[in-house]
């Protein structure tokens, strides 16, 4: 689709093509036509099923989708959701710093609160147990 020009869709024309037969999802305001993927997807069909003709990004996003399937998405985008149809804030692609992100930052919280408790469990157990 990129060396097309875009072609947007309303969302209820997005509704309408909501079955087996051209099932249509919006994931990040980009429209997937994925009747023809139905028998392929990793999940089932049901749960594209369930989310034809509607707004799935927040699903899509939750899943956790490899960056494999997001390169799989394209041969199926059709076009994108007409700007006076998207959601005033769109839900963050997780999937978005997967490569060359900076590390995470080390979390006091995370690694050291729980060892410290731990250890502190296991002395109090070896003291009841000493007595």
């Amino acid at each position: 689709m990129a060396d097309k020009e875009v072609k947007y869709y309303k969302l209820e024309e997005v509704k309408k093509n909501a079955d087996a037969s051209s099932a249509w999802i919006v994931i990040h305001n980009k429209i997937y036509s994925v009747a023809k993927f139905l028998d392929e997807h990793p999940g089932g069909e049901d749960i594209l099923l369930e989310h034809a003709g509607k707004l799935a990004t927040e699903d899509f996003e939750d899943v956790g989708h490899s960056q494999d399937a997001r390169e799989v998405m394209k041969d199926y985008c059709i076009g994108e959701l007409h700007p006076d149809d998207r959601p005033d804030r769109d839900y963050p692609e997780k999937g978005a710093y997967a490569e060359g992100s900076p590390p995470e930052k080390f979390s006091f919280l995370k690694w050291i609160l729980p060892a410290v408790i731990a250890l502190g469990i296991s002395i109090l157990y070896k003291s009841y147990m000493a007595s």
